[in-house]
């Protein structure tokens, strides 16, 4: 019963994270690093063991929009299913224009490694290690 409390929990905390704009505040960057550490924390397997590392916003306009594009990358390390880290892995998380987290990255092999870095590549971010 605890368990199904606890995923109730987070779920309606990612709901939160992905449906709050992120503008407003005195440091609107710190508020769209908050949001995009939140989303990516929800997709681990232990929310809570989150740490994270390099993080930095990243700002281009789209090839084939010609929109501003916003991603926040960085590297993330999380708790697996037996209780132990998993080692590094780059994100990257795109903020949408009206400030919601769009879509989410995490290298949890090599081909979504690949996906990660190529995101931040975009906006002018290289993920090294």
């Amino acid at each position: 019963m605890r368990i199904d409390n606890m995923r109730g929990i987070f779920a309606l905390m990612l709901v939160v994270a992905l449906a709050t704009p992120v503008h407003g505040g005195e440091d609107p960057d710190q508020q769209k690093i908050e949001a995009a550490t939140n989303a990516v924390r929800l997709k681990l397997k232990d929310p809570q063991s989150a740490r994270f590392d390099s993080l930095s916003i990243g700002r281009a306009i789209g090839s084939e929009s010609g929109e501003p594009r916003e991603n926040v990358c960085g590297f993330v390390n999380g708790k697996n299913s037996y209780g132990g880290y998993e080692g590094r892995m780059p994100f990257s998380v795109s903020i949408e224009n009206d400030g919601t987290i769009g879509t989410i990255y995490i290298g949890t092999d090599a081909l979504w490694t690949a996906i990660a870095r190529a995101s931040c590549d975009v906006v002018g971010i290289k993920l090294e290690g």
